[in-house]
């Protein structure tokens, strides 16, 4: 190892080596996942390989374990914290889109997913009797059908009917009923699902007053509660379908990568956008023209290791078939979509509704705790909210559309985890999930899978103690506690050169300006080299803004004045 004159660093009088074999290992796997494009128009080739274009990334086969650097800390030193990122960061100056042209990323499947309404009888193939609590008693209410579609067969007969009532302001109300043909193919009379149970048929009585407007459905399966689930689609008008129209002569241009020049702002109502925390692809209509454009996020990490553990549940369309995956994933990150269930009481017995309100815009990801708000905001027949599935309910929703917010989407459970490191003999780490899929890739089972090597402190357990118990004969299995600490313990202790804080601080940050709450503390001027922002005191959230070097490019660098062990 040199120094920046190229002169040899000493330790004890001997050269240090620059590298050992550990730190190959760990740099050879950010090399993982590449893999050919697949062939295109245009492209020459007697085989279906294309050696032309750049390769791509399959995430499956990708590392995702965090990787060393040479100076004592990770490759992902001084990004910021995915679980930082400024809320709507999709509409904040800077933001980029590439365009993919007629069809999105994921594909006409996703495309074509206009509606999930199967059979919607109303208004035109349906003539409600009564929607009055008063007329529809005994949990009876009857509606006059006027067409075939509800799949009787021309018999009287007991099938499936789903309900959805919506009298214009929350809560929506979504029930589950039986239907027997009481005059095959035009009249039905409903009942609610449990039918012996006499207080849902009293909550039943009182669902739908007077000028609820109700829905017909036949085929849960497909998500027939609601009437449509699109891509995130701006409307003509807001400040982000302005930029990604980029109109010229009264048309749209549709620019093949757009970065927002400012903030985009959030129309009052009647878009979903105030309710999004991520986007992946935005759908941009104009004309009789659709473009659609792919978010794409700024760069930040995730920590490996982490306390707040929720099970995900992912529906992944494996090479033999579907295949389920539950993982512990940080409660903090947008990664997963929500999926609910109705709790009848009963120990391990949840139903699943099939495709309610809770997912805004097709392909929704959210954090645990939006998710899980989004189902509370639901009510069932008797006013009782929706809850997240969780492990008991997983089994109900498919790999396909039902339940989620997108196709082999992951869905977030109502079940906490928590991660144990199973640390071997050479200081490598391998990261254990109990209750979870085994999966090499990411988390595993005790004594299989995957490892990495971690930046260790002050060395690693290597025997039995507080938190660690005996793994294996070259290994011992440890609980996982999180600790964040401040680095600098006041603004007065920060110091005024840029490279004693970039050599301090590991954690980077996002532009204080676009969290919001932050003001300054101390030399917040243009040409100052260090400043110090802060949001109601100072402490592990404080940020550090870095004047970069003119040479190195300029701007500023931002970093949190956190340790995290």
């Amino acid at each position: 190892m040199v120094d920046r004159e190229g002169r040899p660093i000493l330790n004890g009088g001997q050269e240090q080596e620059t590298y050992d074999t550990q730190d190959i290992v760990s740099f050879s796997r950010a090399w993982t996942g590449f893999t050919l494009r697949g062939k295109r128009a245009n492209l020459e080739t007697e085989d279906a390989d294309n050696w032309v274009d750049p390769m791509t990334i399959n995430p499956n086969w990708r590392d995702a374990f965090p990787k060393l650097d040479l100076l004592g800390g990770y490759v992902g030193d001084g990004y910021p914290l995915c679980a930082d990122l400024p809320q709507q960061h999709f509409l904040k100056e800077g933001a980029l889109y590439v365009r993919e042209g007629a069809a999105s990323a994921q594909g006409a499947d996703w495309d074509g997913r206009a509606s999930f309404a199967s059979t919607d009888l109303t208004p035109s193939g349906v003539t409600l009797l009564t929607t009055a609590a008063s007329v529809c008693g005994g949990g009876v209410c009857y509606v006059e059908v006027a067409t075939t579609d509800l799949n009787t067969g021309g018999e009287d007969g007991e099938v499936e009917l789903w309900v959805h009532g919506d009298a214009g302001t929350p809560p929506v109300r979504i029930l589950k009923v039986r239907k027997w043909s009481y005059r095959a193919g035009t009249r039905f009379e409903w009942v609610p699902y449990t039918q012996d149970d006499v207080a849902e048929q009293a909550a039943f009585d009182a669902s739908f007053a007077p000028g609820t407007t109700l829905r017909v459905h036949n085929t849960p399966t497909v998500g027939a509660i609601i009437d449509v689930l699109e891509h995130y689609t701006p409307a003509a008008g807001t400040d982000l379908h302005a930029a990604l129209c980029a109109e010229s002569s009264g048309a749209c241009t549709f620019p093949s990568e757009v970065r927002l020049g400012a903030d985009a702002g959030c129309p009052v109502s009647g878009d979903a956008c105030a309710a999004l925390e991520d986007v992946g692809t935005v759908k941009v209509v104009s004309g009789g023209t659709t473009e659609y454009y792919t978010y794409v996020r700024p760069a930040c990490v995730r920590m490996a290791v982490f306390a707040d553990g929720e099970a995900v549940l992912a529906k992944e369309q494996a090479d033999d078939g579907a295949a389920d995956t539950k993982q512990c994933a940080s409660a903090a990150l947008a990664v997963a979509g929500a999926a609910c269930c109705r709790d009848d009481g009963a120990a391990g017995s949840l139903e699943l509704f099939f495709k309610p309100p809770q997912c805004k815009v097709l392909g929704e990801r959210m954090t645990h705790a939006a998710a899980a708000a989004r189902c509370a905001g639901l009510q069932d027949a008797g006013g009782n909210p929706l809850v997240l599935c969780g492990a008991a309910g997983s089994s109900a929703f498919g790999s396909g559309w039902g339940g989620t917010c997108g196709k082999h989407q992951a869905a977030w459970l109502g079940e906490s985890c928590a991660l144990q490191v199973e640390v071997h003999d050479d200081g490598a780490v391998g990261l254990v999930a109990p209750g979870m899929t085994f999966d090499e890739r990411l988390q595993s089972h005790e004594g299989l899978g995957n490892t990495f090597y971690p930046a260790w402190a002050t060395g690693f357990p290597t025997a039995a103690g507080t938190d660690c118990t005996v793994g294996g004969a070259d290994r011992v299995l440890c609980t996982v506690t999180v600790t964040s600490a401040p680095v600098y313990p006041t603004a007065g202790a920060v110091p005024g050169s840029a490279s004693a804080v970039e050599g301090a601080l590991r954690i980077g940050a996002f532009d204080p300006s676009a969290l919001g709450g932050y003001t300054c503390a101390t030399s917040c001027g243009a040409g100052d080299s260090v400043s110090v922002y802060t949001r109601g005191g100072f402490g592990v959230d404080s940020i550090v803004r870095v004047a970069v070097d003119a040479t190195l490019g300029g701007g500023y660098k931002y970093y949190l004045n956190r340790e995290d062990t």
